[in-house]
Order: structure tokens, then C-alpha cells, then sequence
């Protein structure tokens, strides 16, 4: 190793490697203490809990919404009556002393060098052609959509 970065980058592996052990036996140790039993491969196997016994008297029950009949009442807007007053600070000219003033007409646009096509005169011959047939695109081949991917979450 005459290499100083080699020697360095070796350094730095150990150390990163004597980290990662740390952190392994810590986790090995938390398991051995919550109740795992350790495997024949050196692994830690926890003992699967059986789950709680349902009793067949608790079973969920769907019940219809009771509908109650009657008639329908909307309840009234509230209103608001809390209106505040703001003074003007400064006058506004009455309507009276505006005078007119005379404009001077606008320049229309010019014609340009094509007609609009509601002043072109409509085509003496009568367009013939085939008679299109129009079909439904056929049904999706999946009956519920949806469902593949409920199986996946």
C-alpha cells in the first residue's frame, strides 16, 4: 500500500463496517429481549401469536339506515346587519360638471384580400360520397375496474 488514498479509503470501510455491526447486534438483542428465539442459521425467529378467537355472537351486522319521513325544511339565511359607515375623505365631482367631450371616430378595419365565408356563394354541385356506417367501440374485456389493483393494496 504505498498509496496514501488506499490506505484512507481501507480506513474508512473498517470503521463504516464496525458500524454496521453495532447496529446488527443491536437489533439482534432487542428481538432476543421482546421474545425471539434464535434460528438455526443465526437468524431470530419470533413465535407467531395465534389470533384472538372471534365469538360467533359478535359478528358484524350491516343494519339499513332507518329513513324518517317527513317533510323537508331549509333553514333561513342568516343575516348580517352589522354595516359600518365610511366618511369620504375626499369629494367627488357631481355629474353635472362633467362636460362631453366630442371624439373623433375610430378608423374601421379595411378589407382584406380574401371574402368572409358568409359573403362566399354556396357550391352549385352536391357533395356525394359513401355512407358512413358508425359503430360503438366494443365493451372493455374487464368486467370490474379496479379490482387487480385491490389486490395489491
Amino acid at each position: 500500500m504505498t498509496d496514501i488514498g488506499t490506505a484512507v479509503s481501507l480506513l474508512v470501510a473498517v470503521s463504516d463496517l464496525a458500524v454496521v455491526k453495532d447496529i446488527r447486534n443491536a437489533i439482534r438483542a432487542n428481538l432476543i429481549a421482546r421474545g425471539g428465539i434464535e434460528g438455526p442459521l443465526g437468524n431470530i425467529e419470533m413465535p407467531h401469536r395465534d389470533p384472538p378467537l372471534r365469538n360467533l355472537e359478535e359478528e358484524i351486522r350491516f343494519e339499513r339506515t332507518p329513513l324518517v319521513a317527513g317533510v323537508t325544511t331549509y333553514a333561513n339565511r342568516p343575516i348580517v346587519r352589522d354595516v359600518t359607515v365610511v366618511e369620504r375623505t375626499q369629494a367627488v365631482p357631481a355629474v353635472d360638471r362633467i362636460e362631453p367631450t366630442d371624439c373623433e371616430p375610430r378608423a374601421t378595419a379595411k378589407e382584406g384580400p380574401l371574402a368572409p365565408p358568409w359573403r362566399m356563394p354556396l357550391p352549385c354541385e352536391s357533395v356525394s360520397g359513401r355512407p358512413v356506417i358508425k359503430c360503438p367501440p366494443p365493451p372493455p374485456d374487464v368486467i370490474s375496474k379496479g379490482t387487480l389493483l385491490d389486490f395489491f393494496m
